[in-house]
């Protein structure tokens, strides 16, 4: 069973955007605020689309604070096969920026999520990382043993893997060079609320860091987590001697939103081998580029270009769109 390829629809008219205010407190905290009227969509896109000096953008962060386009999020997803660490990339075709790159889990965050991003969190790595299993089904996954949205659940063709999960937890790896705020205690404030890589209070050692896109007129949080593939475990103990399944048994793929201009909707489209394992050294990307079928690594010839994440970065602040995997690799 293969699954198929039109995974659900969304519609842009469900998305509300407010604009957000950021600037530096004291020290490595930054604080975040919405500002003005909420607005639709394609009138984020439009504020996106507005040209931005980070000469002003580094100014204003430091005085009363730059007002920003929109506050995304992104994932710096790792996971560890055969004892060597891998960055989970995501391919993605960014039509506003006219290019595809290699990217962390990213998101929009619907700004009456702002007060708690995990939830943008949660959902964008439910439907961007799909594991499957040899017979098409999804493998569900859990982060600090909070199970994570089923996406697709009530698509026809699409089954989920009842008794396994995969895991997730916050990694300690930082593979995104030059973000800022605090990486532990407060370090990223919304609206007053102190944001922090899990929800629940005996966790909360982590706090996402920023960073400040100029060709997008936008700001991202970076969130950190590490996804356990290799042995799957439970997620209930209802049936053990199901609990772990096999490594080869494990394919790891990917789904993208495409804009469909006669529903104008979005189309969440199956995107096979979308997923791209970049294996460690220490912390910095390396040229070992794979997908992973089937539990192997499979190399991947094609030439990487990364997004903007991975370009250099000043106070926070990346100019660049993208940067080859080569120019990353000269750094």
């Amino acid at each position: 069973m293969s699954l198929p390829k039109i995974l659900g629809t969304k519609d842009p008219k469900d998305f509300v955007n407010m604009q957000v205010r950021i600037f530096q407190g004291d020290g490595e905290v930054y604080f975040a605020n919405v500002e003005g009227a909420p607005m639709g969509f394609q009138e984020m896109m439009k504020l996106r689309s507005e040209e931005c000096d980070p000469e002003v953008v580094k100014k204003q962060l430091q005085g009363e604070g730059y007002l920003f386009a929109n506050l995304g999020l992104s994932v710096a997803l790792t996971t560890t096969i055969k004892n060597k660490n891998y960055a989970v990339l995501v391919m993605q075709e960014r039509e506003d920026l006219g290019d595809t790159v290699a990217k962390p889990v990213s998101g929009y965050v619907d700004s009456r999520h702002l007060h708690n991003p995990l939830l943008t969190v949660d959902e964008e790595i439910a439907e961007e990382v799909i594991l499957t299993t040899l017979n098409g089904r999804i493998i569900p996954g859990l982060r600090n043993t909070q199970p994570l949205p089923r996406p697709f659940e009530n698509i026809e063709g699409v089954e989920y893997l009842e008794d396994a999960a995969y895991q997730l937890t916050e990694s300690s790896l930082e593979i995104i060079d030059g973000l800022v705020g605090h990486r532990t205690g407060h370090g990223l404030v919304i609206n007053g609320n102190s944001i922090f890589n899990s929800s629940t209070a005996t966790q909360r050692r982590f706090s996402p860091q920023l960073y400040f896109q100029i060709p997008s007129n936008s700001a991202q949080m970076m969130f950190r987590y590490h996804i356990d593939v290799p042995n799957i475990g439970a997620a209930t103990l209802d049936h053990a001697e199901k609990s772990f399944l096999r490594v080869e048994d494990v394919s790891m793929n990917h789904s993208e939103d495409k804009y469909n201009p006669v529903k104008r909707t979005l189309n969440i489209e199956r995107h096979d081998n979308g997923l791209l394992l970049i294996q460690l050294n220490g912390e910095r990307l390396t040229d070992k580029v794979y997908t992973f079928e089937n539990g192997k690594l499979v190399p991947y010839s094609t030439q990487v270009i990364l997004s903007e994440a991975f370009a250099p970065k000043d106070n926070g602040i990346v100019t660049a769109q993208n940067i080859t995997l080569d120019q990353y690799l000269l750094e």
